[in-house]
């Protein structure tokens, strides 16, 4: 297969679907063919920008039409689970999907199970594991710079399911990805009444109060115990210190590191290291994350199998955080800690809404 150009289709073309086909574009060993949105104007445009030759309404009939080894997957996670699923049944190769993965356990179920079955490589957007800053924070906790971990403290804007998933995500990376006992949190129900234009999801938040076609919180804080070790202590959203955005600290029994929260010029650096003095700054690398999801992707397909990189953000791994951030929820609907695994069939907030 060397020297192989894969074909690509990008179904949903938004703002994170502009990310994929860049990617793709600067990888050489892909070429894209195919656009999918059901607004045509978005699709048309989207096209334009990267040169795709060809528009569809919807993922059928392009994956009828274009056979491609491909598929990007950003539509609203509500509407992640039909194009991956369908994807895997028509023989696509390699699909990657935006995160989080469903908004449910059996979507998300359905959906690895789908691409299982026919061995198709599924990865879902937790690009983050692709940064240097995390990886070489992962690396100086495995080799024991911290000493025993204690506790890891996060903070995310934003909420649970679209943005709390990196931080959950992060967490269970830089741990080597444990296993949960159990989630408790307090989530805080109060909705901003409006949300800036230019950010991810929110006109449709602004005209519903979803974001991206499901019920969000204002905020939550809570624990995430790590099975016989370290505890996760987090905080989204209206409740989160302003920080940054996915600002992570870990504390261990004989040092502690810190990775900003994404700052701005002249703000904190990207990753710090405290020891027997004060704290040190960690000279990184650069990196294009998405470059290195999408180059992990192509290099599954054209291998015929997951490599180590691209199990990093498996559809599995992508579960395990879904299953984290619904019990988060329910424990912030019940009252009480939610232990794992979690049997689950819905959104707690849906129901919710449901039962209002």
């Amino acid at each position: 297969m060397a020297g192989e150009r894969l074909r690509v289709a990008v179904v949903g073309c938004g703002k994170m679907a502009g990310a994929h086909a860049a990617a793709y574009r600067r990888d050489g060993r892909c070429a894209l063919v195919a656009a999918v949105d059901p607004v045509a104007e978005a699709a048309e445009a989207f096209s334009r920008r990267h040169g795709i030759p060809r528009t569809y309404p919807d993922h059928a009939a392009m994956l009828a039409a274009e056979r491609p080894d491909v598929v990007s997957v950003c539509t609203w996670p509500c509407d992640h689970e039909a194009p991956v699923v369908d994807a895997s049944k028509a023989g696509v190769r390699g699909i990657l999907c935006e995160k989080p993965i469903a908004v449910t356990l059996p979507a998300a179920d359905r959906m690895v199970d789908a691409a299982d079955r026919v061995d198709a490589v599924l990865m879902v957007g937790h690009q983050r594991r692709y940064e240097p800053r995390y990886r070489l924070a992962r690396r100086l906790i495995a080799e024991g710079a911290l000493g025993e971990v204690l506790d890891i403290h996060g903070a995310a804007g934003g909420d649970l399911l679209t943005d709390g998933t990196h931080l959950v995500d992060l967490a269970r990376f830089l741990l080597g990805d444990p296993a949960v006992e159990w989630v408790f949190s307090g989530i805080d129900r109060t909705l901003p009444e409006r949300m800036p234009a230019q950010g991810f999801g929110t006109l449709h938040y602004n005209e519903t109060k979803r974001r991206y076609g499901h019920r969000i919180e204002g905020g939550a804080a809570g624990h995430v115990q790590f099975s016989g070790g370290p505890r996760l202590l987090f905080e989204t959203g209206s409740l989160a210190r302003r920080s940054g955005y996915q600002s992570i600290r870990v504390a261990g029994t004989i040092g502690r590191l810190a990775v900003s929260g994404d700052p701005a010029a002249g703000a904190a650096p990207w990753l710090r290291l405290q020891g027997g003095g004060g704290w040190e700054e960690v000279p990184l690398s650069a990196a294009d994350p998405m470059a290195a999801e999408v180059g992990a992707l192509v290099d599954s397909v054209l291998a015929g199998a997951a490599t180590p990189e691209a199990d990093l953000v498996s559809g599995r791994s992508a579960r395990a955080d879904l299953e984290i951030l619904l019990a988060a929820l329910e424990s912030g609907v019940r009252r009480q800690p939610v232990r794992l695994p979690l049997a689950l069939a819905d959104h707690p907030l849906e129901r919710l809404e449901a039962e209002a």
